[in-house]
């Protein structure tokens, strides 16, 4: 059982990870037709300029997707989704959009992409890989969708207790926390605030589920 609980959590891992990673593949030419979109004033750019923006989305796609993988996109969890994320998708952005640049200049010489697309591809693939994670993590913390969760008492007091909270309110966990700090003392004493019988009734009027 022990050994197939590590396989276990790995496999979903996996699973999660190639989620998202194909998610942010299905971006790429989701960028780069809008970016077309956007540069001839949300018009069609004509069947000549648009089948040269189609012909090289796999080569875009791959090197996207590599880049993304590179800078580790994937090893963290879209409910954490923090400010060192949005800086890893601004790079994966950016060099992917660099290393485009340079191989449609080498195959094509740019004759049938226009110069603004380049930016423009950047800054919609940015804001794509960015808000979906965002959002994601704002319905996780805010939203209802989660109503499994269980509500957790804390009992105790203390820079432990404290680091502890924190990371249980990001799973919109019920904490509480006693803290004593008497006269003259200099040290932050630990409480056992909640009796058996108390910790009944707390359960009973919180809907605390784990003590």
């Amino acid at each position: 059982m022990t050994g197939e609980q590590p396989r276990t959590r790995s496999r979903s891992w996996l699973q999660r990870s190639s989620l998202v990673f194909l998610f942010d593949v299905l971006m790429v030419p989701v960028a780069w037709l809008s970016a077309y979109w956007l540069r001839f004033n949300l018009h069609s750019p004509g069947m000549m300029i648009l089948d040269h923006a189609v012909l090289y989305l796999l080569l875009i796609m791959a090197l996207q997707g590599l880049v993304c993988w590179w800078f580790g996109l994937y090893r963290g969890m879209w409910r954490f989704a923090s400010l060192p994320d949005l800086i890893k998708i601004i790079k994966a952005a950016l060099v992917g959009t660099l290393l485009t640049f340079l191989a449609l200049f080498f195959i094509t010489r740019l004759n049938a992409v226009p110069r603004s697309v380049i930016p423009l591809y950047f800054i919609l693939y940015t804001i794509l890989l960015a808000s979906a994670r965002f959002v994601y993590r704002y319905l996780n913390d805010h939203g209802r969708w989660f109503s499994q969760q269980q509500r957790v008492l804390i009992v105790g007091a203390g820079a432990a207790a404290e680091s502890l909270v924190r990371h249980l309110w990001r799973d919109r966990a019920q904490a509480l926390c006693r803290t004593a700090h008497p006269r003259g003392a200099g040290l932050s004493l630990m409480m056992i605030a909640v009796k058996l019988v108390e910790k009944s009734m707390v359960s009973v009027w919180w809907g605390v589920r784990i003590i």
